[in-house]
């Protein structure tokens, strides 16, 4: 009894601090009076339509900071002098432990910052990300019916200069978790989307000219979708198997130190 009495002082408590939350004092009134009469249905109906209120609130103030971040980057990017300075966005899909993809990322990305850019790093491990279900409601939404990390991505591919994809090759194709992302980043198709340059490391055990060809026409055909898009380049790092073995291959990971330099 006294928890319930407990819930009931905490419930009427939140009520009364709904003007801090946006709704309004007829608002408030007509909630606290539902409440009373224990109308809990109707009560949810219009804490859902507040909810739903705010949100649309906080994504047009995400827009305006979005733009006041691309504003302060291009005046930094006069300030410190360098012009070809870009937003990188790295994402490893790899989710194997002591990923060789991993290893020559971290090695690109210290490339890349050597060069002046601002770099967001991404790992696919303990993410989730559900497949698409085609469903196309992105197309006029430009956001995911599926609630889940791909989402959060999606806003940082969105809002990089320069996008970077490393994935471990299996089957001559890459890995399935980045098919799978790639797929879930249908809502940026409509969208103002800032990404101009789209880059890819991979790394396999078998080393021929011809293993990663698949996986790039896999990521060509994802940026042909983006028409202010173009695919800038790859670097593939073959002859590297086991676990952790890419730490000990100095050749590779200078490629990948010189790659991440040459970004745009």
């Amino acid at each position: 009894m006294k928890t319930g009495r407990r819930n009931k002082i905490d419930t009427v408590k939140n009520l009364e601090n709904l003007s801090d939350m946006g709704c309004g004092d007829k608002q408030i009134c007509f909630m606290k009076k539902m409440y009373k009469e224990g109308d809990t249905d109707m009560l949810l109906r219009d804490l859902m339509k507040c909810r739903c209120h705010l949100m649309d609130e906080f994504h047009d103030s995400q827009k305006k900071v979005d733009n006041m971040d691309f504003l302060i980057r291009q005046i930094h990017k006069r300030n410190k002098g360098w012009e070809n300075m870009s937003k990188v966005l790295v994402i490893s899909t790899s989710l194997r432990a002591k990923s060789n993809s991993d290893i020559l990322t971290e090695k690109l990305i210290e490339g890349a910052k050597a060069s002046g850019h601002d770099v967001e790093y991404i790992g696919l491990k303990g993410k989730n990300i559900g497949f698409c279900i085609g469903c196309l409601a992105c197309q006029n939404t430009q956001k995911c019916v599926i609630k889940d990390d791909a989402a959060e991505i999606a806003e940082k591919v969105k809002n990089a200069d320069t996008l970077v994809f490393a994935t471990p090759i299996y089957y001559y194709e890459m890995s399935g978790q980045m098919k799978t992302l790639l797929d879930r980043l249908n809502p940026l198709y409509p969208s103002d989307y800032k990404f101009r340059n789209v880059y890819m490391l991979s790394v396999a055990a078998e080393d021929e000219e011809f293993v990663p060809k698949k996986a790039e026409s896999g990521l060509q055909g994802w940026v042909d979708c983006f028409e202010r898009a173009e695919f800038s380049g790859s670097l593939f790092c073959g002859g590297i198997g086991d676990m952790g073995e890419a730490s000990k291959k100095t050749e590779e990971l200078n490629e990948a130190f010189e790659f991440g330099k040459a970004l745009k």
